[in-house]
Order: structure tokens, then sequence, then C-alpha cells
């Protein structure tokens, strides 16, 4: 067998390779030596096999292979690459199934949790902590630090627990079709005229975590592990760390206030619930409708433009974003998502109907996604004819 490496951009076979030799009984440890930092080295216990490689502190791919010959597993999400034993990515173009954040020469990629092909799920990030096979363990196992939904978002654009292992709890407030989870909000939250965090999070099931039993109005303890992907907060769970619990929650309530219109105030809202019915929206564009079941949306009566319709490609003054150029409207874009009607294409999209019924949820990339939801517990809703469903995610490119 063999560890194996290349730089988070490769596409190629692997550009180290370092043979193994010996044997790991179950729970133990075998530790892997590499080439030294140009940074400065602490010493490492005594390592049971040395490489050469010059790995990055901060991105890259490795993987654990059968024998001693360079593979090329490919990139994007590889799970089941001939010859690839595990893999992990880091901030990389390789990994399994979604990748783990950055790392610094202070900080670590530690698994967790057993090997289920999610690294997000089964790495953490944090000081390292270097074992060979004479380490017995590191005591217990850590437990989950006890947080608030507010405070897994923080008041800034990414999470402050990034890679750290919660407990949490909340209200579910949708099951989205397609989006393998839910959205979770703090009990009695949602009518505040004014916020700096938000009080709502979405709640992942990667592959292999189990089927989504909570129903919306459910009120559920849940633990996992917080990650950043595409621009939103999630917290990365499985179903046999959702746990339903008995006493009672207060209701959620919509957020009924004004449109955000600034990346902090759509960072404020992310994952919460939002009553749209003060606004009026336009539907601009169906590029990716019998693709994706999106419709484009905009703010107002009016859609939105390509710059070009309005000015020359060439002009840069007239495609600055913000007041005097012709993308300032950008704040206005969104989608509206229901439930992959390329299944369903004969369902109408009235942009008049989209405000009738509150419940669109806010994600600070920031326009309108909207998603049938779950009917009746074990049932799924369909879209009545001519009326798109209540909305469940706001979604705005920022």
């Amino acid at each position: 067998m063999s560890v194996q490496y290349r730089s988070s951009g490769g596409t190629a076979a692997a550009t180290g390779v370092t043979p193994l030799s010996g044997t790991v009984p179950a729970g133990g440890y075998y530790l892997v030596q590499q080439g030294a930092g140009a940074g400065g080295t602490e010493a490492l216990p005594t390592p049971d096999a040395t490489g050469t490689i010059n790995m990055s502190g901060s991105a890259f791919t490795v993987w654990l292979a059968q024998g001693t010959t360079a593979l090329n597993p490919g990139t994007g999400s590889v799970t089941s690459a001939p010859g690839v034993v595990d893999l992990l990515g880091v901030n990389g173009n390789t990994f399994e199934t979604t990748r783990t954040g950055g790392l610094s020469n202070a900080t670590s990629a530690s698994r967790t949790s057993p090997d289920g092909d999610v690294n997000v799920a089964e790495f953490t990030i944090g000081a390292p902590d270097p074992r060979n096979s004479s380490s017995t363990g590191g005591g217990t196992d850590p437990q989950p630090q006890e947080a608030t939904i507010a405070e897994i978002q923080g008041d800034g654009f990414t999470s402050p627990l990034v890679g750290s292992e919660v407990v949490t709890s909340g209200v579910v407030t949708a099951v989205p079709r397609f989006l393998y989870g839910f959205y979770l909000q703090t009990p009695g939250t949602g009518g505040e005229g004014t916020r700096t965090s938000s009080d709502g999070v979405f709640v992942y099931f990667p592959q292999g975590s189990g089927s989504i039993a909570v129903e919306p109005g459910d009120h559920v303890q849940v633990t996992g592990d917080v990650a950043e992907y595409a621009g939103q907060t999630q917290v990365v769970s499985s179903q046999a760390e959702v746990v339903e619990l008995s006493e009672p929650a207060e209701p959620v309530t919509a957020y009924a206030g004004a449109w955000p219109a600034s990346d902090a105030e759509k960072e404020a809202l992310e994952g919460m619930l939002f009553d749209p019915t003060g606004e009026r929206f336009t539907v601009t564009n169906t590029y990716s409708t019998n693709q994706y079941g999106e419709v484009g949306l905009a703010l107002g009566d009016t859609p939105l433009i390509q710059p070009t319709e309005v000015a020359d490609a060439q002009d840069l003054a007239e495609h600055r974003p913000g007041p005097g150029g012709c993308r300032g409207d950008l704040h206005r874009a969104g989608g509206a998502d229901p439930g992959r009607l390329a299944q369903q294409p004969d369902v109408p999209l009235p942009a008049d109907h989209l405000g009738e019924r509150p419940g669109l949820h806010h994600d600070r990339a920031g326009g309108l996604r909207e998603h049938p939801h779950r009917g009746s517990r074990g049932g799924r809703g369909r879209p009545e004819r001519g009326v798109v469903q209540r909305a469940q995610l706001l979604h705005h490119a920022r």
C-alpha cells in the first residue's frame, strides 16, 4: 500500500508516492512523515514510514492506495476510484462527496468519524495531534459543542464554528425536495425588526446518512459538523443524530420586513422563514426551468436586463454595479424552483401567485428559490395547477 499526493488543482496522477509496510490494528495509528516545511518544524513522534513529499499546508488531495503505482483518482467527488482505499480532499478539486475547508501551518484535518465517503463530516479541523503506532489513543472522544443557531451562523459571512461538531435545537420550518435536508430555526424568532445574525440554518444529510423523517413544526435536537457550501452555512448531520424533542417550542414567525438590500442584511436572514407578501416579483427568465425547475425572478415590475442590451460590451464604466451602472439592479435577482419542473413541465408558474402565501426561506446568496415541501407525514405534496406552492427558500445571487 502507499500514501499518494497531488496538489489541490491537480488533474493527473499522483505527484508523490510513499510506500507503507506493517500492520495497523483496529483503532490503532500509523504515522507517515513527509517533507519538512520551510517555516520551521516541530519534532514528530517516531514515524512508522517516511516520505519526501512536500505537501501543501493549506490545500491538497491525499489518498491511501493499494500498491505503489501512482494513481489518478479523477476530479470532483471520488468515492469508488479503482485502487483508492480512502481519499481526503482539503479545499481542492478532488474529494469524497464534500471537501473539507482550508488548513494552515497551525492546523490539521483529523478523522473524528468512521469512513462514510463524506470528507467534511468525517474530518475535523483543529490543532495537530500526531500519533504513531505506539500511541494508545487520545483519551475519550471530544463532545460536541453546544451552540445556538445564531452562534453557528455568527455575524459574518461564514460561520465561526466551521469544522466543529455542534449540538443545537430548533423548529423544523421546511423539508424541501431535492435538497437532502431540512431547515431549522430558533423557536420564537423571525419577527424581530433588526438583527445581526441569522436564527435559521440548513441541516444537510449526505449520501448514506439515512432518511429524513422530520416534518415542518417538529421540535428537534441536531448534532453535526458545521460547514459552508455554496455560500450557505449548514450543519452536516444524519438520521441517527436528529432527535425529536417532547417539550413544546414557541412557534417561528416569518420575517415580514423590508426586502434585504445589502449583503449584510441578506446574511442576517440566511435560512430563515421570509414572508414575501409585501413585495411584487416579475418573472425575468426561464432559462433553467426544464433542466432544473428554476424560474428567474426580479423584485418589482420589470425584468432584469443583460448589460449588453443597453451598453457596449467594451464600455466597462457602464457595466459597473451600483447606481448609474447597468448592473445596479442585481440586488433584485432571484429564482423560483418549483421542485424540478422538468418532471412535470405542464405545471404553470404565474408570478402573481408568488406572494399569496408566506413561507420563503432566505439564503444570503439572495433571490427566490421555491421548493414544494412535504405534505402530510409520509407523503409529498404536488403543486396545485395554476398556483406556485408555498415557497421554501429565498436565494439571491450577490
